[in-house]
Formats: structure tokens, C-alpha cells, sequence
């Protein structure tokens, strides 16, 4: 497995919803199986020391802890709407603290908001821990995805992949 990592211009401004554990693209849902926990996006990019800070609230839009829920805990209301993911256990052991996911049809949609238009620089933060890797070029592992039009860099997403 080889890491990609990509720099570039994005823009984080489009109609569509959030999603997690899969793409955001109709008749290409590719999907994530594993655990998550503690999603944090920000608008804006930050720091080196912002980021060693886990606490960190300047710019948050949108905080997921899953504490029994997928309510955003950043105060700006983009609540999850779960389908099939199912609450268990976290990474410090605290029972209902994270979402399990199947790796084919679970995911949490969060209905588009003014608060989600992140423009060109933001910072997503999450954990994850695969239960099974989908092999080959862009085959998923979506954590996190936000829009469908890539060719106009009208989209964005957050997953684990290789590079043939």
C-alpha cells in the first residue's frame, strides 16, 4: 500500500451534502468499512500547533464525537442522519462512542448548510480504523465526501487508498 497525498486548489463551496462513509456520487457509491470517531472539520487551514491541539475551536464547522448520536457538537447544527451504522465501541474503550460501518450500504448524511461551504483551504480531522481494505485504484475507503462534480474541482473527499 502506497500513501497519495495530493496539493491543490479546491473548492470546498458546493450544493451538495456531506457524507460519511461513502462517495457522494450517484452510481459510484463507494463505501467505507470500519470504525470512525472524532471528525472535526474546520474552515480555513490550520496550524501545526492548532492541529497538535485536539481541543482546538477556532473555525470549527463541524464536530462529530459520536456520544451516542451523530448530532454535531460544534454548535452550528449539521446533524447526521445515520442509515445502517451502528453505534460500538471507541478507540479508549467508551461503549456507544463510535460508528461502525459495513462497507456497503452504511453511511451518516449531513444535509448541505451555509456553515459547510469551507472555500478553498479547510483542515479535516478524523479517526478510522479499517475492517477490511477495498483494493485497486480508487476503489473507496471513503471517510468523508462532499460533493460530485471533481472535474471542476467542485468536491471534496477523505479516504484510504493505493496508488498502482
Amino acid at each position: 500500500m502506497a500513501t497519495n497525498i495530493s496539493t491543490g486548489t479546491v473548492n470546498g463551496n458546493n450544493g451538495d451534502d456531506l457524507f460519511l462513509g461513502r462517495q457522494n456520487k450517484t452510481g459510484f457509491e463507494y463505501w467505507f468499512n470500519g470504525v470512525m470517531d472524532d471528525i472535526k472539520i474546520y474552515k480555513g487551514a490550520l496550524t501545526d500547533a492548532q492541529v497538535a491541539d485536539s481541543f482546538s475551536t477556532q473555525s470549527l464547522v463541524a464536530y462529530y464525537p459520536f456520544n451516542g448520536n451523530a448530532n454535531d457538537a460544534s454548535g452550528n447544527g449539521n446533524n447526521g442522519v445515520v442509515t445502517g451504522a451502528t453505534l460500538t465501541t471507541d478507540r479508549f474503550g467508551n461503549a456507544n462512542s463510535a460508528y461502525s460501518f459495513n462497507g456497503s450500504s452504511n453511511f451518516i448524511q449531513v444535509a448541505n448548510s451555509a456553515s459547510l461551504q469551507l472555500g478553498s483551504q479547510f483542515t479535516i480531522a478524523a479517526w478510522s480504523k479499517l475492517s477490511a481494505y477495498n483494493m485497486g485504484n480508487y476503489q473507496g475507503n471513503f471517510i468523508l465526501s462532499k460533493g460530485s462534480d471533481v472535474a471542476n474541482a467542485m468536491s471534496f473527499n477523505l479516504q484510504v487508498g493505493e496508488i498502482d
